[in-house]
């Protein structure tokens, strides 16, 4: 079959990464992308997704609200059944799925030009619960929590948090620079360099968000810089700090890489090519 010839379709969808091993296929495993394969060939009566690929990969744990993927079937498929029963509400850890068929040059890879990463954490909670819903949350996700997903979704942390320190840290880190003092290991080729558009923290009730949004990021680098930033929350470090961190350019001088529990993708900012494809008048957005 020519590659013309097959059924292109682009997916959006979230996730909630307490109930998954991460977002790829892991044998014998409940991931994300096994969740959304198993929507995809339920919703095309049993026909195989081919080329199955994501925009961005989540860790164990980490949450979304708006990935993406993309995959192909040979067969004629009814679109309006298929679209209709994607999303449909299941109980299979998946919501907001929505898809659109799209030219088969449309590659999952491609479809971004950067990313919208929301950090929830609570500070001045007590030392019984935290200690709690971190046992909990190093549970297996196929085991249910005690606790609502509210509550596994943040991090708990027993100091209080000084959230103008906080936003004052953040504001260093907004531009290009050098992020190897936030990447996780074991490194990998890419270039260390990288550009934050956005680094905001606010208070939101009695959570403290972190919002980042840049054109890519390191391995664990919003989970770090999460951690970093808990550190001038609770007096460990100076706002001021962040600047001789970018200068150090190596891991050890950062903080604790924050729990996984406290991280959503929250969108993925589309090129103008890939906007174009998305029809707003579809009847399954949600």
């Amino acid at each position: 079959m020519d590659k013309a010839d097959r059924i292109q379709i682009m997916v959006r969808f979230g996730y909630h990464g307490a109930r998954f091993y991460g977002l790829n296929p892991q044998p014998g495993l409940p991931t994300a992308g096994i969740a959304l394969r198993a929507r995809l060939e339920a919703a095309a009566m049993g026909q195989r997704a081919g080329g199955l690929n994501f925009t961005a990969r989540t860790d164990r744990g980490v949450s979304a609200r708006g990935n993406f993927a993309t995959c192909w079937f040979r067969e004629a498929i009814d679109l309006d059944h298929f679209f209709a029963a994607l999303s449909a509400k299941q109980d299979d850890g998946l919501f907001g799925v929505v898809a659109w068929r799209v030219p088969w040059t449309t590659h999952a890879r491609a479809l971004g030009c950067g990313k919208h990463y929301r950090y929830r954490m609570m500070g001045g909670v007590d030392p019984v619960l935290a200690e709690a819903v971190a046992d909990a949350s190093r549970g297996l996700p196929e085991v249910p929590s005690p606790y609502a997903d509210e509550t596994m979704q943040v991090w708990q942390i027993v100091p209080p948090l000084d959230v103008v320190a906080m936003s004052q840290a953040a504001s260093v880190l907004v531009g290009t620079h050098d992020f190897s003092s936030f990447r996780g290991g074991p490194a990998d080729k890419r270039p260390p360099v990288r550009t934050i558009r956005r680094l905001d923290v606010s208070q939101q009730g009695d959570q403290i968000i972190v919002d980042i949004e840049g054109d890519g990021f390191l391995r664990k680098m919003v989970r770090i810089v999460a951690g970093t930033l808990a550190e001038v929350g609770i007096g460990w470090r100076a706002p001021d700090d962040m600047v001789r961190l970018l200068a150090a350019q190596a891991r050890r001088q950062a903080g604790p890489t924050a729990p996984a529990r406290g991280l959503w993708l929250e969108s993925v900012h589309l090129t103008p090519e890939t906007q174009a494809l998305i029809d707003p008048d579809s009847p399954y957005l949600p």
